[in-house]
């Protein structure tokens, strides 16, 4: 399907474009109250301005981000990314900058993703404002090392949340900015899950351990021991192919 944009699209608060082919106008589309923006798997004569002064959040998968500017958008907060094809070549990227207003970053792989190290270094040097990170999947191959080649990269990023992943058993690496750490319908192979001194609350829901006795815990050990005081059991009791007690929440004795 061929889509020509005109020059306005004023009274559109959402816009969801899949599977088309976009011809855009050389003027900048106007959408002054557009708040939500999906693009997948598009195809594009040229690259596609749009001013969008009130987008809160925009849904894209990789190849998108190369031909996509966004001009005065200060208040977008919401990035979320679709990394399960291949990310077009980064040196195509037509308009890097326009992605520096997002704070909160989505990323979902999964084991038909490539890991392209350029991309994500590219791109990352554009993502200075980004202070929550999103990872859902997990990567086909060195899951843990591409993980901390990510988060490192995000020197802002404050959050980090992980799902439907096999979490490491040391997150020590963490960079000292990372001060919340978010687990969520993960699995581990682990006894037990360590965090450097820098974290200072960590929260776990749903939490699987496979071929591990009933009875036995995943721990979590919060570094300097005694810094952290957790408001329910210290020990995440699992089953085999069931979750865990709804949530578990740990936070330093000053709180969260």
């Amino acid at each position: 399907m061929a889509t020509t944009f005109g020059t306005s699209f004023g009274n559109l608060h959402h816009i969801c474009l899949t599977n088309v082919t976009i011809t855009p106008t050389d003027h900048p589309l106007e959408c002054p109250n557009l708040r939500k923006l999906m693009l997948f798997w598009l195809t594009f004569k040229k690259p596609l301005k749009i001013r969008t002064p009130q987008l809160q959040a925009l849904t894209c998968n990789a190849s998108v981000l190369n031909q996509l500017q966004l001009n005065e958008a200060p208040q977008a907060n919401r990035l979320s990314i679709d990394m399960r094809r291949a990310p077009y070549d980064p040196s195509e990227m037509a308009y890097p900058a326009s992605f520096s207003f997002f704070r909160k970053l989505k990323l979902t792989v999964s084991h038909c993703f490539r890991y392209d190290n350029r991309w994500f270094s590219v791109y990352c040097s554009y993502f200075n404002a980004i202070t929550e990170l999103i990872v859902d999947g997990k990567f086909p191959k060195n899951h843990y090392m591409h993980l901390k080649d990510i988060v490192s990269s995000l020197t802002q990023v404050s959050s980090l949340t992980l799902r439907w992943m096999s979490v490491p058993s040391d997150f020590s690496y963490l960079p000292v900015n990372v001060k919340t750490v978010n687990i969520e319908d993960c699995t581990t192979e682990a006894d037990s899950i360590q965090f450097g001194p820098s974290v200072r609350c960590v929260r776990v829901s749903n939490l699987w351990m496979w071929n591990m006795p009933d009875d036995i815990g995943v721990e979590m050990q919060l570094l300097p021991e005694g810094r952290f005081s957790p408001l329910s059991s210290k020990r995440v009791l699992v089953r085999k192919g069931k979750v865990m007690t709804p949530r578990t929440i740990y936070s330093t004795v000053e709180g969260v």
